[in-house]
């Protein structure tokens, strides 16, 4: 049998835990009984309808031998009961064993346990903090699940869609973003038969005072985004330049645009910025694309478009 303390294994007979001392007591009907009405009290006095005093009095009553007379109180812990040790109760770690008790005591009972019953309440153990069983259960899984829900909001992207929470990019921008204008964009996208899921946009001001802004479009592959032209090998690029080509980022004064796009799943592949007037340039054929590749900047991920993962 394991130790319910240490996990050491028990050898049978043994009358305690080789390796944290618990000491191994049989089940009598005695201290099932003295457990249970323990368990009652418990739930009284955190109800409030006992007081301390009374708690410790009633808990004192609960004393009830074993086979080798030595003297036992339950306690909150199953498998820590209290030991009388001859002069008052200390906490003893205990393994349970079912079954019969021994009929015939040990020639030297553990810690010297006096023949005579303990004092009363007098040297009762203190009672524990009060606090309802019950109700502490419930709350501790409503913590659990409040802390499950707080995860799932945090982690999903639905927050940022509906202005419940801010993104990383939105808290890199002073002032508040532009959401007319980015549902604007996004409107003209959808009219222009462009598939917006898994696509989010930003607008955001400027944070030293000036004017326009700049467009910070994510384009995420694990929430379904898909380029409007599979297998574009520049598909990011072509992207940006839908984007700038849009009257509602002419509108909103956008001077600079970023494309974040991530793989199907989650990682993230590329993130490239230009100035919105070179990338207007370059798709009208009016910039070469060796300038427009020293105007372009930003970081992408070879990894990632070695292994198949860029469009």
């Amino acid at each position: 049998m394991p130790c319910p303390h240490c996990h050491s294994p028990i050898a049978p007979g043994a009358t305690a835990c080789a390796s944290c001392g618990a000491v191994v007591l049989q089940v009598w009907p005695g201290w099932q009984a003295a457990q249970q009405q323990y368990d009652t009290l418990l739930a009284r006095y955190g109800q409030g309808e006992l007081s301390e005093a009374a708690f410790q009095e009633a808990h004192a009553a609960l004393a009830t031998a074993d086979a080798q007379g030595r003297y036992w109180l339950p306690g909150e812990d199953p498998n820590t009961p209290f030991l009388w040790d001859g002069q008052a109760w200390v906490a003893q770690p205990i393994a349970l064993v079912q079954g019969e008790p021994v009929a015939a005591p040990p020639p030297a009972p553990v810690y010297g346990a006096p023949p005579s019953p303990p004092p009363g309440p007098a040297q009762a153990p203190q009672a524990p903090q009060r606090r309802h069983r019950l109700r502490g259960c419930c709350l501790g899984t409503l913590v659990v699940l409040l802390l499950i829900c707080a995860a799932g909001v945090f982690i999903s992207p639905l927050p940022q869609r509906w202005g419940l929470r801010r993104s990383p990019a939105e808290k890199a921008f002073q002032p508040e973003p532009d959401r007319a204008a980015a549902v604007a964009l996004a409107v003209e996208l959808e009219q222009a038969g462009i598939d917006t899921t898994g696509l989010y946009l930003y607008v955001l001001p400027y944070a030293d005072g000036r004017e326009g802004g700049a467009l910070y479009a994510i384009l995420d592959g694990s929430q379904g985004f898909q380029f409007p032209t599979s297998g574009d090998p520049e598909g990011v690029v072509n992207y940006m330049t839908v984007l700038a080509a849009c009257e509602a980022v002419e509108s909103a004064g956008v001077q600079q645009i970023a494309v974040d796009y991530r793989d199907p799943s989650g990682r993230r592949i590329a993130v490239l910025t230009a100035p919105t007037d070179a990338v207007l340039a370059f798709s009208r054929g009016e910039m070469s694309r060796e300038d427009f590749m020293q105007a372009l900047e930003g970081r992408i991920d070879l990894a990632g478009v070695m292994g198949g993962r860029a469009p």
